[in-house]
């Protein structure tokens, strides 16, 4: 049986380590067809010099909604 606790760590270690690059890279590597859904032709270096989206933005829509669901339900 999997320990929650120590998959989760091996699970954080690697994306706290893992460069965009590397992990594009993988991703091509093991699943040629989800790689060309996301990125299609493009290379790593174009994938990766990408603007990242804020992912704060996200996080204050979910946190937004979880605050309405709350007032709705008190």
């Amino acid at each position: 049986m999997i320990d929650p606790e120590k998959a989760g760590a091996i699970w954080k270690k690697h994306f706290d380590t893992v460069t965009p690059e590397e992990f594009v890279a993988r991703v091509k590597r093991v699943s040629p067809d989800l790689a060309q859904e996301w990125w299609g032709n493009r290379s790593v270096a174009e994938i990766c010099a990408e603007r990242r989206r804020p992912t704060r933005r996200a996080r204050n829509v979910f946190a937004s909604l979880g605050r309405s669901v709350l007032r709705l339900f008190s």
